[in-house]
């Protein structure tokens, strides 16, 4: 049996672990231990070919989880924000020196330098003001230059420096100052350069532009205007609230803590806060008001300390896009009037709601500690991944509820989507499920926090999709046509455990309709009460026949069924034939297998791949299961982060199901998995990172186009090498393969 490694709901994240290797030929540039491990390859199997991609590249993924066939009318696409840019952000901007710039003196009680340009160094009064001056009173003219050089604190300074002012503060220098500048002045903060601002920055009409440097505001800061902050492998840190209203804030690499809230304002026009990279610390809410917010898939949102509705997202443009994690404390996610939420990586919270004709979309991994509620006629909600939430409530009618791929309910699925005939519906593409503990369809329910009034609805289900009831199934749609359909040609199965009407209910008629080829089982009752109570219980359309029903009073044989299990299906498999006792559930075939070895393979020793080998099924286009096959190194090796040995519950020193002898430290493990997420389907799983401790360091195991790989990704058929057999005795074929690409080895 799998076990599977997870702490709590939280999959491990390998964000930022992309391998920053491009050598595309030769070994140049690599450090000596996988140069040499490189030349030995080289020796023994020759040069590779120059397209050769080691697999990573091959169109071999088992068929694709996600059909997505049933799409919303609403193009998520379209909200997604473009990446800012700019031409601030030039290497020569940044300055690294003062030379031939003359220092600053005050003349006159004004300041400056006749040329509008100066420097500083040290701590000093600055009295720069614009509008015209001359060499004996101040500078010359509104627009100048000012340097900051060296050690500058003016926290106990007189300062002004006028508006429209260019201000450098130039590599390695620090300048401390109590208040901000004056508008339209643009900042610019070199390598190694810090700017710390002690007091709020209420005046926010200023552009400031950091390329490895640094800048903290000790207070609030203040973003407006039409004015940019853009920050590119550096460090930022605001002591009070960020607000960006009316211009753009974009992050690369940079990591950003904030002490209070996040706060994106519109005014003439819709604040962007862009994240490329980095982690964000927020201890206030985020606070989206028709603007643009977006994190990249190499971001992590890491946490949201506020309690309450600390995701608000509102208003017609309202956009919050996250290909990264946003991992957040005692959050709420509450989206209305028109916004949009798409997960693309790892989305984690407390609390999901939409309403006010909110758009929601998860390609990725959504977990959902609390309750997911959706509440609008004109809500857009689609899973194109997988979706784990405690309750999912849906109390609204809308045609645009769509389950594409797996939903997890822990405890209560509630439905009821009012009187509205052929709009309100939840919707299942073909081959996607859903588990929930309870489904609740009709009456007065109490879920955690509150009640809910059960009633009319539709679930509509294409061919091959699992509606999972592990407990009870409580149906009162009230009227007729309203229930449960397959609009496929193949089955559809809606299972439960038990299926029964709402209490105090039991003499009214028309609990459900069922339609098309759906299979009804309840593995104890369909209704204790029979078949129909004073008026019918269940109405057939669409060439349903009670012979579909299996449960106590209706088909007593064993529906003839079989759905596969995929990563978006629970899968259901039943057959006439006498059945297992103990069945094992349907494999989940991965999509690629990775091979890898550790870095001390020599010329003439054994290159046998085996010093890890694990499974990749992908459960979205940026979440992965990794499954733990063999491991015959013995060096310290981690995939993803994880270290090897340690989940398999061995030495460090022994071998891993690769049939060495127990003499030498062989031994044998289950299979291990564990789940991932901030990766790119695409990629075939060439950006999992696997790192190896040799001669004490990790180095990172490589797979470049043309160049000697230590890893290699082949289809979940392959055989891995036992212990001490060269590749090529178990694979002749091996060494044509390295140099041409198109051999069949194996």
């Amino acid at each position: 049996m799998k076990k599977f490694l997870m702490t709590g709901m939280v999959a491990v994240s390998v964000m930022g672990m992309v391998s920053s290797c491009s050598h595309e030929e030769g070994d140049s540039g690599y450090d000596e231990v996988t140069s040499n491990y490189i030349n030995a390859f080289n020796r023994t199997f020759g040069e590779p070919a120059g397209n050769q991609d080691w697999g990573f590249d091959q169109v071999e993924l088992a068929a694709s989880r996600m059909t997505r066939a049933i799409y919303p009318d609403y193009n998520f696409s379209s909200a997604i924000p473009l990446k800012p840019t700019t031409s601030e952000m030039s290497g020569d901007k940044f300055k690294t020196n003062v030379d031939g710039i003359p220092a600053y003196s005050s003349i006159n009680g004004g300041g400056g330098y006749a040329n509008g340009v100066s420097y500083i160094n040290g701590s000093m009064n600055i009295n720069i003001w614009g509008g015209g001056g001359t060499a004996e009173n101040g500078w010359k003219n509104s627009g100048g230059e000012l340097y900051f050089y060296g050690n500058c604190d003016l926290s106990n300074n007189n300062v002004y420096i006028a508006d429209n002012t260019t201000i450098y503060i130039v590599k390695d220098a620090t300048v401390t100052l109590n208040n901000g500048f004056q508008q339209n002045c643009k900042v610019y903060i070199g390598e190694n350069a810090k700017l710390t601002i002690n007091n709020n920055i209420s005046t926010g009409n200023v552009s400031y532009y950091i390329k490895k440097g640094g800048f903290e505001a000790k207070n609030q800061l203040v973003v407006n205007g039409g004015h940019e902050f853009f920050v590119e492998d550096g460090q930022v840190k605001v002591g009070g609230e960020l607000q960006v209203e009316n211009a753009t804030f974009y992050a690369k690499n940079t990591p950003i803590t904030i002490g209070g809230m996040l706060n994106l304002i519109v005014r003439d026009n819709p604040a962007l806060f862009y994240n490329e990279g980095g982690e964000i610390k927020c201890s206030g809410k985020l606070l989206n008001n028709s603007s643009k917010f977006y994190t990249d898939a190499n971001s992590t949102f890491a946490e949201i300390s506020e309690n309450g509705n600390c995701v608000v997202y509102n208003g017609a443009q309202a956009t919050m896009v996250s290909n990264g994690v946003i991992r957040v404390t005692n959050s709420n996610s509450d989206g209305s009037n028109g916004s949009v939420l798409i997960n693309d990586g790892d989305l984690e919270g407390t609390y999901l709601g939409t309403e006010g004709g909110a758009f929601f979309e998860n390609n990725g991994l959504t977990t959902i500690n609390g309750n997911t509620i959706v509440n609008s006629n004109n809500n857009t909600w689609v899973n194109n991944g997988t979706y784990n939430t405690l309750y999912f409530i849906y109390n609204a009618g809308s045609s645009q509820v769509i389950n594409n791929c797996r939903l997890h309910v822990s405890e209560d699925f509630d439905i009821n989507l009012g009187d509205n005939p052929g709009t309100s519906s939840f919707r299942m593409d073909s081959n996607a499920g859903v588990v929930t503990k309870n489904f609740n369809a009709g009456g007065v329910f109490t879920f955690n926090n509150g009640t809910f009034n059960g009633g009319p609805f539709y679930i509509y289900m294409n061919s091959g999709s699992v509606f999972e009831v592990t407990q009870t199934a409580t149906i009162n749609a009230t009227k007729a046509d309203y229930g449960i359909y397959c609009l496929g040609d193949s089955w559809a199965v809606f299972h439960a455990n038990k299926i029964q009407c709402a209490p105090g209910q039991e003499y009214q008629g028309n609990k459900v309709t069922y339609g098309g080829k759906l299979a009804v089982i309840s593995e104890t009752t369909h209704f204790p009460q029979g078949k129909s109570g004073q008026y019918d219980y269940i109405n057939y359309a669409n060439g349903f026949k009670e012979d579909y029903i299996y449960a106590t009073n209706f088909n007593t044989g064993s529906a003839n069924i079989s759905i596969p299990a995929t990563a978006c299906n629970p899968g259901f498999n039943r057959s006439n034939a006498n059945p297992d006792p103990d069945p094992e559930p349907d494999p989940i075939t991965p999509d690629v297998r990775i091979i890898a070895e550790d870095l001390t393979a020599k010329q003439n020793s054994d290159f046998d791949f085996n010093d890890v080998v694990f499974d990749v099924t992908f459960t979205s286009e940026t979440t992965a299961t990794i499954t733990l096959l063999a491991a015959g190194g013995t060096l310290p090796l981690t995939v993803a982060g994880k270290n090897v040995h340690d989940l398999f519950n061995a030495g460090e020193k022994q071998m891993i199901n690769t049939n060495a002898p127990e003499r030498d430290g062989g031994v044998k493990r289950d299979p291990v998995s564990f789940d991932i997420t901030g990766i790119n389907r695409a990629n075939r799983g060439k950006d999992i990172r696997i790192m190896v401790k040799k001669d004490g360091k990790w180095i990172e195991l490589i797979a470049n186009k043309g160049v000697a790989a230590a890893k290699i990704a082949v289809k979940p058929t392959f055989e891995w090498c036992d212990e001490y057999m060269d590749i090529q005795l178990k694979y002749p074929k091996f060494k044509q393969w390295v140099q041409d690409k198109d051999v069949i080895w194996y």
